[in-house]
């Protein structure tokens, strides 16, 4: 768009010797804004923006003052540690768990297990007194193969997690931090989709984990992230790359500025999650196709 802007701005000056007179984009913002904004946003953003800006004032709040924000699970291995659900296991079935391993496979706004195309191998030797490797022989077999074919034990990811002496873990064990009630995708494009995971399934590090703190409703916070006002928001805070790809790394999902659920009434927030439900019964579209839904209005 900038693009087009500063070629219709020569065309719109070319002088009579035919050189192009010199073409600038301004644009006039608060000091607070520059503050928490970067350069880039602020000339990218459309009008629209600062006006939400200037007119919900400290109603917007960054996530991070609402809830922490941590990564996914790193296996080091997805080879290895994500088993398709339609595949044969090739471990003993209690070894592995339902898992988010990214946005793609989702197209509600709450996770469910009928959504998830992928299982997680998750190990714990912590239980159990005998042998390991006498109760789970197929896992056994499948770890040894790992290591032999794909020397994934010496990957430094899984590497540091070897521990000895008071509390020993072994490079297969992950045993992921709690789940996060939300799910926000670093990668975004077509789409705006911020589910709710009510069953705390664990997530792939292709997703960042939303925990809200005490007293923020996770299903509010969930219905306001979901909102196309934060589909905009979102552009202003992350990274753009090709193809129309955003990147939010979790610093920048701190930083975004939400709706403050504290600061919402009763009857609004009724109204807001009386929308969320509706949304949530069907499957959410890209952008443009989602902006005409009457349960979007």
């Amino acid at each position: 768009k900038l693009a087009r802007d500063i070629e219709r701005g020569k065309n719109q000056e070319r002088g009579e010797n035919g050189n192009h007179a010199s073409f600038a984009r301004s644009r006039a913002a608060p000091a607070t804004t520059l503050t928490t904004h970067r350069w880039g946003a602020t000339l990218r953003m459309p009008d629209i923006y600062f006006e939400i800006l200037d007119r919900a004032d400290d109603l917007l709040v960054p996530l991070g003052d609402l809830a922490d924000v941590s990564w996914g699970i790193k296996t080091g291995d997805d080879g290895l540690f994500f088993v398709r659900a339609q595949e044969a296991s090739p471990v003993e079935p209690r070894f592995l768990t339902p898992v988010v391993f990214n946005l793609m496979e989702l197209d509600q706004v709450i996770v469910t297990l009928d959504q998830l195309r992928r299982r997680l191998l998750l190990v714990d030797l912590r239980t159990g007194d005998d042998p390991w490797q006498e109760r789970a022989p197929r896992l056994w077999r499948y770890l040894e193969t790992a290591r032999h074919e794909r020397a994934t034990h010496l990957r430094p990811t899984c590497m540091a997690r070897e521990r000895t002496a008071a509390h020993p873990r072994r490079w297969f064990e992950l045993r992921p931090a709690p789940p996060g009630a939300i799910l926000w995708s670093i990668m975004h494009q077509y789409r705006h989709l911020v589910p709710l995971n009510p069953a705390g399934f664990p997530a792939n590090d292709n997703l960042l984990l939303i925990k809200p703190r005490h007293g923020i409703d996770p299903r509010l916070l969930a219905s306001l992230l979901n909102s196309h006002v934060q589909a905009l928001i979102k552009q202003a805070f992350g990274r753009h790359r090709n193809e129309g790809m955003l990147k939010t790394q979790g610093a920048d999902v701190k930083r975004m500025l939400v709706p403050d659920p504290r600061r919402i009434t009763t009857t609004t927030a009724r109204r807001v999650l009386t929308a969320f439900d509706s949304i949530a019964a069907r499957k959410v579209g890209r952008i443009p196709e989602e902006c005409g839904q009457p349960d979007r209005r």
